[in-house]
């Protein structure tokens, strides 16, 4: 199997004030009994998940994605998409299991919070086009630029 056929699931064990942490066990069963093929990384601090898969889309070729967070979890994920430089950003999957506090994109998006459900509709890979805006910002004397898919924070 080429690793292009694997997910990548980015994980941030302290979503959900650390309800993530403990649940990542059951849902890494979940996944693997569902038949997923995957390889997971653990974020270890802020902006870590922009950084993991901007590198794996780049370094090794990964077009489907599951963020395993919250609404910042997902955000940073979706950073990482559009800094990587391999692929066109359509090319990517990208799914989410939610163990966040709010959930909005979820909520939204009327996606279960229900492991075993969310599993299930990954599974399917019934996929739709996201609507992404973009703030530009400065910072520290410094132009910076951030992505957001269902509502941006200053």
């Amino acid at each position: 199997m080429k690793e292009t056929d694997k997910w990548l699931v980015v994980v941030n064990p302290k979503a959900g004030t650390g309800k993530c942490e403990k649940d990542w066990p059951v849902i890494r069963e979940l996944l693997n009994k569902e038949g997923f093929s995957f390889i997971s990384v653990l974020t270890e601090h802020q902006f870590h998940a922009i950084e993991i898969t901007r590198n794996m889309v780049n370094e090794l070729g990964f077009t489907k994605i599951i963020a395993v967070g919250g609404d910042g979890t997902l955000n940073e994920v979706v950073n990482g998409i559009f800094q990587q430089t391999r692929f066109a950003t359509t090319d990517i999957t990208l799914g989410m299991i939610t163990v966040g506090t709010g959930n909005d994109w979820g909520r939204m998006y009327q996606f279960p919070l229900k492991y075993e459900k969310a599993i299930r509709i990954l599974r399917n890979e019934r996929t739709f086009i996201q609507d992404v805006g973009k703030v530009k910002y400065r910072y520290e004397a410094e132009d910076k630029s951030r992505y957001f898919i269902n509502m941006a924070g200053m």
